[in-house]
């Protein structure tokens, strides 16, 4: 993802939804906003570890993309030029 904090707060979502962090969802929520660092998308990526640790067959469904498509190098260098 390219940063620390999405995975961190997606593992925090997961051991949240299973009862394992003592605090209040608000509690996560409040905190989530107060460090002020991507916080919609923090708070997406809470939600989406939470959900993974109740469904997580439904979570790679919505994951996965629908069609790959596959990267060329000669496609890239003339988007480039």
């Amino acid at each position: 993802m390219g940063d620390a904090i999405p995975p961190t707060c997606s593992l925090l979502g997961y051991a949240f939804q299973q009862g394992r962090i003592p605090l209040a969802e608000e509690s996560l929520a409040r905190a989530i906003e107060l460090n002020g660092l991507a916080v919609e998308f923090n708070r997406k990526a809470f939600l989406w570890g939470g959900a993974s640790a109740t469904d997580l067959a439904r979570v790679e469904r919505l994951a996965t993309p629908a069609e790959i498509i596959p990267y060329h190098r000669r496609c890239r260098e003339a988007w480039m030029s």
